[in-house]
C-alpha cells in the first residue's frame, strides 16, 4: 500500500485546523463579555458582566491611598475573596503590594498618610471578552515629593466559572 505524503500532510493540516476552530468556538461561547465602569467620585474602576450591574472586582484608585483590588467576587457570585483592613491586619487592603524599606519609608504598612499620590487611573479596554485598566502612582518621601513611580496594568477575562490568568 502506498500513501501519499502530500495527502497525509493535507489531512493532518485539516484536522489541526478543525481542532483549533473547535477550541476557539468553545472558548468564545463560554467567555463572558465584560465592561469597566469608572466612578470619579468614588475613585474606583469596577469590572461588571454586561448583563449585570454588580461588580466582579473593584479597583480602588484613591488620590491619597495605595491602589488595591477589593472586593473580588468569586466567579459563581457566592462569596467575596478579599478583605479590607481586617482587625488582625489593619494595613491589608484586598490585593495590593508595598515595599517595607525604601529610603526609610514603609509603603507596605502605610496605605495612606502621605505615602501615595495618584497620578492616573485610566481604562485601556473598556468592553469585551478582556478588559484592561491602568493606575499610576507616585510613592512619596517624607517631604511629600515623589521618590518613585509605580504603574500597574490589569486585565481580566471571565469564562463563567473562573477568572483565568
Amino acid at each position: 500500500m502506498i500513501i501519499s505524503l502530500e495527502r497525509v500532510s493535507k489531512s493532518m493540516h485539516q484536522r489541526t485546523l478543525y481542532f483549533l476552530l473547535q477550541v476557539s468556538l468553545v472558548v468564545s461561547c463560554h467567555a463572558a463579555s465584560l465592561r469597566l465602569v469608572q466612578d470619579q467620585e468614588a475613585q474606583t474602576i469596577s469590572v461588571q458582566r454586561l448583563n449585570s450591574q454588580k461588580p466582579l472586582l473593584v479597583q480602588n484608585a484613591r488620590s491619597d491611598h495605595r491602589p488595591y483590588l477589593h472586593p473580588i467576587v468569586a466567579p459563581d457570585g457566592n462569596g467575596v475573596l478579599t478583605q479590607y483592613s481586617p482587625g488582625h491586619h489593619k494595613h491589608q487592603t484586598g490585593v495590593y503590594w508595598g515595599f517595607t524599606r525604601v529610603n526609610g519609608r514603609d509603603f507596605f504598612h502605610n496605605p495612606s498618610n502621605g505615602y501615595w499620590q495618584l497620578q492616573k487611573a485610566e481604562i485601556l479596554a473598556g468592553e469585551g471578552e478582556v478588559v484592561q485598566w491602568e493606575t499610576i502612582y507616585h510613592l512619596l518621601d517624607e517631604e511629600g515629593e515623589s521618590m518613585m513611580e509605580e504603574s500597574q496594568v490589569w486585565s481580566m477575562r471571565d469564562t463563567g466559572n473562573e477568572y483565568p490568568g
